[in-house]
């Protein structure tokens, strides 16, 4: 295994401030990076005329969507080849539809990790496509996973590597879309014959979802049966992240979610499902004091293109680091054609362990990207003295004491900024 290699699989250990600095530094090294790039164009140039591409997807549904970036900038460089995505079951609803893929694999069923049966499922496609080059984003999979297949493959260390350093810089721009919009283009550019050599450095214009007409008519019908017009002033509020260093305390979760149901410009608030934390949604409903409960939704549980439909009806969504937070920013089109969506949903995030810059979407910080919604995103950071690039790079596999993720974090400065964006929707 190389250098990156060894530091990725032990990242983990990486919680003194000594050893974050030092990882860090390796990565803002230029002869790091050169060596990097090195390696990484020369696979690229070895695996002759490119006509077949397989794009692995890391496994949770959040990945998914946005690893969509990756095949947006091949395809500035590659418009007629085939190029493939492997992904998670769960988000295929909101990824088939999209046509810069010529395949899609929804392959992956496992959670946190991929299966036995996930990995083979993988090995199998490999050895009967015969990819000219696989683009593996999953760091479960290593080069034991693919060894016989005769495919290429390519390990994105160099994008790990501008990530941490772009952490380290004070306003650089770490975020995974935007890192993984100019890495495909750097790499395909320094090729010695770049396929499309006037390619412009592609936009990072963020992601899209795809929804049909059915998942639109599903979710007007669940809207129609609880009376609730399309012009009313609503919220989403997303209690449940995908495990506990990204989740929110149910008292910083309930003392929010009851300022928001005293603003008298909401007419309602979605309360979504606890997936992980299950029954969350039931604590934090039960507590709310009896008198704003009217306002209060229990969402039910949707199919996930019906909950993304259902997000193009709210005007903010409110939540922890997840999943649901991409899907929410994502661009929604309909794969009709015909019918457009709003996409004008404003996106707060409240960030604990892991580094908002990362994953989150702001529209006004510097060092940030905004989502692909024609509305605002804000971040709102905890401030946890332990908080390091670990916890962001291994926060499936974090083994430290859990419960102070959100330290720091004033539950009255997001509620004065979401009401604050609510009246200036009613004014």
């Amino acid at each position: 295994m190389d250098v990156l290699g060894l530091i990725v699989k032990h990242l983990s250990l990486a919680s003194t401030t000594w050893l974050t600095r030092s990882i860090g530094r390796l990565c803002c090294s230029e002869q790091f990076q050169r060596y990097l790039f090195r390696r990484e164009t020369t696979l690229l140039s070895e695996t002759g005329q490119i006509r077949r591409i397989l794009v692995l997807s890391d496994i949770n549904i959040g990945d998914a969507v946005n690893i969509q970036s990756c095949i947006q900038a091949l395809r500035a460089h590659f418009p007629d080849v085939e190029i493939d995505y492997v992904y998670n079951l769960a988000a295929d609803p909101l990824i088939r539809g999209n046509p810069q893929i010529s395949n899609t694999f929804p392959i992956f069923r496992g959670f946190l990790r991929p299966s036995g049966q996930d990995r083979k499922s993988v090995k199998d496609l490999l050895r009967s496509h015969s990819y000219d080059l696989v683009i593996n984003f999953c760091p479960f999979l290593s080069k034991r996973d693919f060894g016989d297949t005769g495919c290429p493959v390519m390990f994105p260390f160099g994008l790990l590597a501008s990530i941490i350093q772009a952490t380290m810089e004070e306003t650089g721009r770490a975020n995974l879309v935007y890192n993984i919009t100019a890495y495909m283009h750097e790499r395909i550019n320094g090729l010695p014959e770049t396929p499309n050599p006037g390619a412009e450095p592609p936009a990072c214009s963020g992601v899209k979802i795809y929804l049909s007409r059915e998942a639109l008519a599903k979710r007007d019908q669940y809207i129609n049966s609880l009376d609730i017009s399309p012009d009313n002033l609503i919220v989403f509020f997303n209690p449940d992240t995908s495990n506990s260093y990204t989740f929110i305390n149910e008292q910083l979760q309930l003392d929010l979610l009851t300022e928001l149901l005293l603003d008298p410009h909401l007419d309602f608030v979605f309360l979504g499902s606890g997936i992980v934390f299950k029954g969350i949604e039931k604590e934090l409903y039960h507590q709310v004091p009896r008198e704003l409960r009217k306002k209060l939704i229990v969402a039910k549980s949707l199919p996930i293109d019906v909950y993304a439909s259902l997000l193009d009806l709210c005007d903010m969504f409110v939540t922890g680091d997840t999943g649901p937070m991409h899907i929410a920013a994502a661009r929604k089109v309909c794969t009709d054609g015909e019918l457009s969506l709003r996409n004008r949903t404003a996106i707060v995030s409240l960030f604990g362990a892991t580094d908002s810059r990362i994953y989150g979407y702001d529209s006004v910080r510097k060092g940030y990207i905004g989502t692909n919604q024609t509305a605002p995103s804000r971040v709102f950071d905890a401030s946890p003295s332990c908080k390091n690039i670990s916890c962001s790079i291994q926060r499936v596999t974090r083994t430290c004491a859990k419960g102070r993720c959100f330290e720091g974090l004033d539950i009255r400065d997001v509620a004065a900024y979401v009401k604050e964006y609510l009246f200036s929707l009613a004014d």
